[in-house]
């Protein structure tokens, strides 16, 4: 009988298999957690969001509402979402569920190109599973944009390379991705990046500038094409350049501005802070990243440490002085991190370079990395917002609380485009939306005795015992609305 070899194992024949199962296993149920489940209601901010891509219009925005332009790619894709499902949580929500995933997957194509197949698996599943990751992705905002757009910027670009036969198709492709990513602020500063990486690198010079004349010259067509309306709205209303760059209306780096530095990205001791939770990343990630900060400074002449590293030098005044902008920094947290397991791998497979059980023993301890990073994520993530008064309270439900109602709803003027979106787009029974209590007593003469729905607000207002409470449990003031039948109020 001849020696069993490390190959005639199932597990080992078969890994990347089983690991790129896992992948989609590890994705499919994050996102059905995330958009389902966990936090299961909407934020102010997302209610903000279904206004604006209710009321996008594409062909006078540019000269109407240039300001809607910011973001338009994804408010158009979340305006497709409502008017086939309606305003609902679900809806709200799914453009951001589908960037993400297919962000994890054009994220495991980077990584791929980049590094080994091996790094490239436990990278994509350490980052689906990333509480900043799972935040953006079930936030119904722009936000997971910054994810989506460079992930797939970086993977046109990284194509460029492979195949001498599709590069100018990757070229024009990654001339468009560029293109579209203008439209979301902060990411004029990856473009820049990697011009810069284009202009001083010399082999990511000669992989641009080598390719057919037709190629550059269509990549440069497309890319005007997209980014045309975005220029015209410029010129309309050139304040909009600010809110493109990121820059705050007012720059005042203070004391109070580095504690909530502090909170987003160290805050350990307090993790929790309204309808984010903080901080971004985990202590082990942020050690993970650390190591792999050090790995990009000693691999410094590469393509790929170029772009980390100039994209990582834009990003410092970035986060210093524009708030809410963890989101820009995922990637290349996420990036540095590959490079640390990368150099992990690599370290311990030099330690034992000729016997192949070394390399399965190296399984155990990149599984206890994946579980020891992933699992608390998951967990901060599904109980935080179940489960913490600060995070919960700052989602509600209240559309599905209005779902089976019908009638006249009094609500805050703040609120009243959210509910009229919503009311335009049910399709039960009629909703009239008003914000002051005359303007319901007057529809309700109007339209009869139906039933008058309050926001909890304005309860005081009426001064009367409402027929039914309509509650949500997940707010510090269960009663979200009281509904009077009685045709004198």
């Amino acid at each position: 009988m001849g020696k069993t070899k490390v190959t005639d194992f199932f597990a080992y024949r078969h890994r990347y298999t089983l690991g790129y199962a896992l992948l989609i296993i590890v994705v499919a149920s994050l996102l059905f957690v995330v958009g389902v489940l966990s936090p299961g209601g909407i934020s102010n901010a997302e209610k903000l969001s279904t206004v604006t891509s209710d009321t996008l219009a594409p062909l006078t925005a540019i000269t109407e509402a240039p300001r809607h332009l910011i973001d338009a790619p994804y408010h158009l894709l979340q305006k497709a979402s409502i008017n086939l499902l309606g305003v609902s949580a679900l809806s709200i929500k799914l453009p951001s569920l589908i960037l993400g995933g297919l962000a994890i997957f054009a994220l495991h194509g980077l990584l791929r190109l980049w590094f080994r197949r091996n790094v490239a698996l436990i990278t994509s599943v350490i980052a689906a599973s990333t509480g900043l990751f799972l935040f953006t992705t079930q936030d119904g905002t722009p936000a997971i944009t910054y994810f989506f757009l460079n992930v797939i910027l970086l993977w046109a670009v990284s194509m460029l390379t492979r195949d001498k036969n599709t590069s100018s198709i990757w070229l024009i492709f990654a001339a468009t991705a560029a293109a579209f990513s203008l439209y979301s602020p902060l990411q004029l500063y990856v473009i820049v990046g990697l011009v810069i990486t284009c202009l001083v690198h010399p082999h990511a010079r000669f992989v641009v500038f080598r390719r057919p004349l037709w190629a550059i010259i269509s990549a440069a067509v497309a890319f005007i094409v997209v980014v045309a309306p975005l220029i015209a709205g410029i010129i309309t209303e050139p304040s909009i350049i600010k809110s493109l760059l990121g820059i705050p209306s007012e720059v005042i780096f203070s004391q109070a501005r580095l504690e909530v530095l502090t909170q987003e990205y160290l805050g350990f001791w307090r993790p929790l802070n309204g309808s984010f939770i903080a901080p971004a990343y985990g202590l082990g990630f942020i050690l993970l990243a650390a190591i792999g900060l050090y790995r990009l400074f000693t691999a410094k002449y590469t393509a790929k440490s170029y772009i980390l590293t100039i994209w990582l030098i834009l990003t410092i005044p970035i986060i210093l002085l524009v708030p809410e902008s963890a989101g820009f920094t995922l990637l290349p947290i996420v990036l540095l991190l590959a490079f640390a397991i990368d150099y992990l791998i690599r370290s311990w497979y030099q330690l034992f370079p000729f016997n192949p059980y070394a390399r399965i023993a190296g399984l155990l301890p990149l599984a206890v990395l994946m579980v020891g990073l992933s699992v608390p994520c998951i967990e901060r993530m599904v109980y935080g917002y179940h489960y913490s008064p600060d995070v919960a309270s700052a989602y509600t439900r209240d559309i599905a609380i209005l779902d089976k109602q019908k009638g006249t709803l009094l609500v805050p003027d703040k609120d009243r485009s959210f509910y009229e979106a919503y009311a335009n787009h049910r399709q039960q029974d009629t909703l009239s939306v008003v914000s002051t209590l005359a303007e319901a007593r007057s529809l309700r003469a109007t339209n009869g005795t139906e039933p008058l729905i309050v926001e909890h607000s304005f309860k005081a207002t009426i001064g009367a015992i409402p027929n039914k409470i309509l509650v949500d449990d997940t707010t510090n003031e269960s009663a979200r609305f009281y509904l009077y039948t009685d045709a004198s109020i």
